[in-house]
């Protein structure tokens, strides 16, 4: 009876405490590299290629505004673009069956020369119960870390 009982109370416990964690977890980086606004941008919003990116294996583009990312060790993810203003703001949503969020980049420049971007990742889970897992297997920081370092290296090369 006592072993039945711990059972019931773990999943029981997790779900309770995923109610009063925050409800979106977030990541946030600035990057400042040397090149100009319209190079970065074009890096980052050209979803037809994507060989520079060492987390996904592909991307299928849906429409206009929406694609499909594979990453290599995971669940596809559908992303759907909300706000473009070319060289300065790209707001994209995205979604799968673990979660749903977004991403925000805000592009500056002092001097036309070079580019400052901050990256805002924000994802929600959909199952409370696996949102205290989230904190120690889901590192959304190393994840949006990766992609930067990625995206330095295939600026670097240009």
């Amino acid at each position: 009876m006592k072993v039945l009982f711990i059972i019931l109370l773990i999943p029981i416990a997790l779900y309770l405490l995923g109610l009063i964690l925050p409800k979106y977890r977030t990541a946030k980086t600035t990057i400042k590299v040397k090149q100009p606004p319209n190079v970065v941008w074009k890096a980052v919003t050209n979803n037809n290629r994507c060989d520079w990116r060492s987390d996904i294996s592909k991307i299928d583009i849906t429409n206009n505004t929406s694609w499909i990312e594979y990453p290599n060790n995971g669940v596809p993810i559908i992303f759907t673009m909300k706000s473009k203003i070319e060289n300065e703001y790209y707001l994209v949503d995205m979604k799968n069956k673990m979660f749903t969020g977004y991403f925000e980049l805000k592009f500056s420049s002092n001097t036309g020369k070079d580019t400052e971007v901050d990256f805002i990742e924000k994802i929600a889970l959909k199952y409370k119960i696996l949102k205290p897992a989230s904190y120690l297997f889901f590192n959304i920081q190393k994840f949006q870390n990766m992609y930067v370092e990625d995206l330095k290296k295939h600026i670097d090369n240009l």
